[in-house]
């Protein structure tokens, strides 16, 4: 059983955001609604709106994986920084806490968040 949260602070909204998590063998569930979820999910930057997304799978999973990224969402606007802080726990226990903080100006098409697990 795997668990994602997704903690996001600093100027999130300015930037436009996309998070993909693949549990393979199982379904997602969203930590907030315990809704059911198709596996791999894409969360756009409308679900990630909020400050904190957490998914757990709903049985073993033979793989997971989160990958993300960042960009800039107007050129001509300055916006303060946002960070990303993912912690991934498995079986109930944390094997991985990441910190990314991403600023103005970035380039689209850089994988700023990619981790993998089986």
């Amino acid at each position: 059983m795997y668990e994602v949260t997704i903690e996001q602070s600093g100027d999130f909204r300015s930037f436009i955001k996309s998070v993909v998590v693949v549990a393979n063998g199982t379904r997602l569930k969203d930590g907030a609604t315990g809704e059911s979820l198709a596996s791999p999910l894409i969360l756009s930057d409308e679900e990630l709106a909020v400050e904190k997304v957490t998914l757990t799978t709903t049985g073993k999973a033979i793989e997971f994986a989160v990958s993300g990224s960042v960009v800039d969402g107007e050129d001509g606007v300055v916006n303060e920084p946002m960070q990303w802080v993912v912690t991934v726990y498995k079986n109930g226990k944390e094997i991985e806490k990441k910190s990314l903080s991403f600023r103005d100006g970035k380039e689209i098409g850089m994988d700023d968040l990619n981790l993998y697990y089986n």
